[in-house]
């Protein structure tokens, strides 16, 4: 364990109590209201006492031993300890709320290890007399995230009744995603499109064209003949998308519809779904979680129907490799929809 510093009371205090407890030198720093309970006149108990305070000026760093070097009982040196750096003061109150409010998290870090820092905070400010209420709790922890959380942060904040566990499991599962976003391999990064590979090498070709007549070319390949069909096709722009809910299968016998908040656009691999459909004239690009890529065709207007009421999406992009249905939080958010999450 950690030894006792300026600041690591509380852990430290916490920690000391279970080794004193596994040594079985608890009752040496018990509160006086238990001294009825213990023989504090033999000789094991006074060994007992000496280990006891033993234990505990060792896991004290050197330059804070100071404030227990005379004490002569295990009780007397923690309650000397108790005294210096457990005071409910309001100058603690006071540093413990400025590291809160300043805690942020590091570009690149671990969400999982963030939160556990601001536990520690948020429980180190509790040890010193000061509870943060939970909905405070969740405005910090919101506020100290990095701009990759943006998106999902803008949801929960337009968002009513959420409990901080509920937060938490929303923003891992997020985190999960933009870990696995940020791992796929293509050549300009996360989300572009990847670049033609390099054709191979071929031998020359020594016969006649069947379309133009020239030599070393074959029909095929014949510049004349695909002509028109090359230049349109230099005209058309790709763009990327991406769904990190989607998973590219042939598997489409699932008609729901699921809540995505890293979904771009909504999107559907049923084209029945879409009303006003046209196709598109420039290819789409989707890249999905797994680092996979998939197109989209073209693009409508759903209607979904939950029996007493419907709700139409527009600009749904049709993906027939898409394995689901999914409805966009960041399009829905773009348009003012408030988004609940709940654990029902």
């Amino acid at each position: 364990m950690e030894k006792l510093r300026e600041d690591n009371y509380y852990h430290w205090e916490y920690n000391m109590r279970m080794k004193l407890s596994r040594k079985g030198h608890l009752a040496h720093i018990a509160l006086p209201q238990s001294d009825d309970m213990y023989d504090r006149t033999t000789k094991e108990w006074f060994e007992g006492d000496l280990k006891a305070l033993g234990l505990i000026a060792l896991e004290v760093d050197v330059t804070h031993q100071v404030y227990i070097r005379d004490a002569v009982t295990a009780r007397e040196a923690w309650e000397r300890l108790q005294v210096q750096y457990n005071n409910n003061t309001l100058k603690n109150q006071i540093v413990v709320t400025k590291r809160l409010h300043r805690f942020k998290m590091e570009q690149g870090s671990k969400l999982s290890a963030h939160i556990d820092a601001f536990k520690n905070l948020v429980c180190e400010l509790k040890g010193v007399g000061d509870e943060v209420p939970e909905p405070r709790q969740i405005v910090l922890l919101l506020g100290s995230l990095t701009e990759d959380f943006d998106v999902i942060v803008s949801v929960l904040e337009n968002s009513s009744s959420l409990s901080l566990i509920q937060v938490i499991e929303t923003l891992s599962s997020t985190a999960k995603k933009i870990e696995g976003s940020s791992s796929s391999t293509t050549t300009e990064g996360a989300f572009v499109s990847r670049k033609p590979a390099a054709k191979p090498t071929k031998l020359r070709f020594k016969g006649r064209c069947f379309f133009c007549g020239k030599k070393g070319r074959k029909e095929a390949e014949c510049w004349e003949k695909q002509k028109t069909g090359k230049q349109e096709s230099s005209h058309h722009a790709h763009h990327t998308n991406y769904a990190f809910a989607a998973r590219s299968t042939t598997d489409k016998s699932r008609g729901s519809w699921l809540v995505d908040s890293g979904a771009s656009s909504h999107m559907t691999h049923d084209v029945s779904f879409l009303r006003d459909y046209t196709e598109l004239q420039s290819p789409l690009d989707i890249c999905i979680a797994d680092g996979g890529r998939m197109g989209a065709t073209g693009r409508g207007t759903a209607v979904l129907d939950f029996g007493d009421y419907s709700v139409t999406l527009s600009d749904v992009l049709h993906v027939p490799s898409l394995d689901r249905n999914l409805i966009s939080v960041q399009k829905l958010a773009s348009m003012g929809v408030t988004v609940a999450f709940s654990t029902q």
